[in-house]
């Protein structure tokens, strides 16, 4: 079977399992591939070559929450690879690496704190997908909706992901259509059809284990139990962050190991455990210090400094919080550095309801 962009469908259903493989290969091996060693010498690998090791390390750092060094094999990939002179390797692969380096970088550079250059980075990757091919296009539409979910940008989440879900339906995606109903229903459940939102989502989890795809169970755990927290699914959105840290746990991805221990305070503050909650938000500003994911620090400040405002330490969450937003140089009319800002200049520290930032603006 073929696509109608001439993409040969049975390479594009390996795909996913070759680049487990790679990406467990790759860390077995510490990492230390000789197409990656030192620039180029007589007889060493063609630029391609040397692009796909890098994208294969970047991927493998990407997962386990390595975000510079992640970002590094990325834009060396990105640098290797010429797009407008690789069209036969993309009938090998089933996608363009840089297409999908610059996909999955828009996500490193958000979470190390760089919202515009993350913005710049998913638009060029989706032109250079767009005229690549349906399928591509697909992937890199599912994938900017995914990133507009992280940045709490839900309406062009939505925007995106329902365009993704379009053509891969019109042109038998399968993987995608899962994946953009999984964005797509979190970007709902924002918007305020929390009920539709996440029943959008549940199935389209239901639909991605069919496939027996794995890669995208932490993200999408976390996604639920966050609309769940959200909605006041306390319970439900309990068994879901349980179920995304015993995933990370046993394939040692760390890729939103911040954000589980975040949500999982969220979750324990509705619950009324405010001491466990605590340590959940602290345990994930460690975290993201560790990894230098100043967007994933930043919000988890916000919920942290929210809580000791409500707790009278004022003074506390003013000094959490002001270090970090003023590291930003970017970004700022993003909406969590909006909403930042706001916490900051609230004049009545006591009051959550009235000092809280809304819920983050659609954009």
């Amino acid at each position: 079977a073929c696509l109608s962009d001439g993409v040969p469908l049975p390479r594009l259903q390996r795909a996913p399992r070759r680049r487990v493989r790679r990406h467990r290969d790759l860390r077995d091996r510490g990492e230390h591939d000789p197409r990656l060693a030192g620039p180029p010498r007589r007889g060493a690998p063609a630029a391609p070559a040397r692009a796909l090791a890098h994208r294969a390390q970047g991927c493998s750092l990407f997962f386990r929450g390595e975000f510079e060094s992640g970002w590094e094999g990325f834009r060396q990939a990105i640098d290797l690879w010429d797009v407008d002179k690789a069209r036969a390797e993309i009938l090998v692969y089933g996608e363009d690496p840089s297409v999908l380096c610059r996909a999955y970088g828009s996500w490193l550079l958000w979470f190390l704190g760089y919202p515009d250059k993350s913005s710049a980075l998913i638009c060029k990757a989706l032109a250079d997908a767009q005229r690549l091919s349906h399928f591509i296009y697909a992937m890199t539409l599912g994938l900017a909706s995914a990133l507009d979910v992280y940045r709490n940008e839900f309406s062009q989440a939505l925007e995106r992901a329902d365009a993704c879900s379009a053509l891969s339906a019109e042109h038998g995606f399968p993987q995608w259509t899962a994946y953009a109903m999984i964005s797509g229903g979190r970007a709902r459940a924002a918007l305020g059809r929390a009920d539709d939102g996440i029943a959008e989502m549940e199935q389209g989890w239901a639909k991605w284990q069919a496939l027996g795809a794995k890669l995208a169970t932490t993200q999408t755990t976390v996604k639920l139990a966050d609309a769940c927290a959200k909605a006041g699914r306390i319970a439900a959105g309990l068994d879901w962050i349980k179920a995304a840290a015993e995933h990370a746990r046993t394939f040692h991805e760390r890729l939103l190991e911040a954000e589980i221990h975040r949500v999982h305070g969220e979750l324990l503050l509705e619950s009324a455990a405010t001491g466990d909650a605590e340590a959940c938000l602290r345990r994930s500003i460690e975290i993201a210090r560790h990894q230098k994911a100043k967007s994933l620090e930043l919000r988890t400040a916000m919920v942290l400094a929210q809580l000791w405002q409500c707790q009278g330490q004022r003074q506390a969450a003013y000094d959490l919080l002001a270090p970090i937003y003023g590291w930003f140089s970017e970004g700022f009319d993003s909406p969590d550095l909006r909403n930042a800002r706001a916490l900051l200049e609230c004049s009545d520290m006591n009051d959550r309801m009235r000092c809280a930032p809304s819920s983050p603006p659609a954009s």
